[in-house]
C-alpha cells in the first residue's frame, strides 16, 4: 500500500519534472544557440525519465496526476515563452535557472513535508534535484 506521503511527494517530483519538459519544449524554438538547443534536448531525455517513473508508480498505486495543476503551469510558461520571440542564450539561461532553482525548493519542500515516504521516492526526488542542480550550473556557462 502506498501512503499519503508517498503519493505527495510521487506528485511534487511528477509536477516538477513535467514543469521542466513543458518549460524545455516550449522553449526549443526560441533559442539561437545550437549548443544550448543541444544541451536542452539532453535534458528532456532525463527529465522525461523522471516524470514516466513518477507517473508510472503513480498509477501502480491506483492514482493519477492531476493535469489541471500541470495545465496551468504549461499555460504560464508557454505564454511566457510566447512573448519571449528569439532570444540570446543568455536570456534564456537565466529564465532556465530560475525555474530550476523554483522547483529545486519545491521538491525540498516536499521532502522535507513528506518524511516517512518511500525511500525509493525520496531518492527519485533527490535524484531530480540534482540533475536541477547540474543544469544551473550547465546554464551558468551561457549567461
Amino acid at each position: 500500500m502506498i501512503s499519503n506521503s508517498d503519493k505527495r511527494l510521487l506528485h511534487e517530483t511528477y509536477k516538477n519534472a513535467s514543469a521542466a519538459v513543458d518549460t524545455i519544449y516550449a522553449m526549443m524554438d526560441k533559442v539561437e544557440d545550437e549548443e544550448l538547443a543541444l544541451d536542452l534536448t539532453r535534458q528532456l531525455g532525463k527529465y522525461t525519465s523522471i516524470q514516466d517513473r513518477a507517473e508510472e508508480e503513480l498509477i501502480v498505486s491506483g492514482d493519477r496526476p492531476a493535469p489541471s495543476a500541470m495545465k496551468r503551469a504549461w499555460c504560464r510558461v508557454s505564454s511566457f515563452v510566447r512573448t519571449m520571440g528569439k532570444r540570446k542564450a543568455s536570456t534564456a539561461a537565466n529564465m532556465l535557472i530560475r525555474e530550476n532553482t523554483g522547483r529545486i525548493i519545491s521538491t525540498t519542500k516536499s521532502l522535507h513535508d513528506n518524511l516517512s515516504a518511500k525511500k525509493e521516492y525520496c531518492e527519485l526526488a533527490d535524484e531530480l534535484m540534482e540533475f536541477e542542480q547540474r543544469n544551473i550550473s550547465r546554464m551558468k556557462n551561457y549567461l
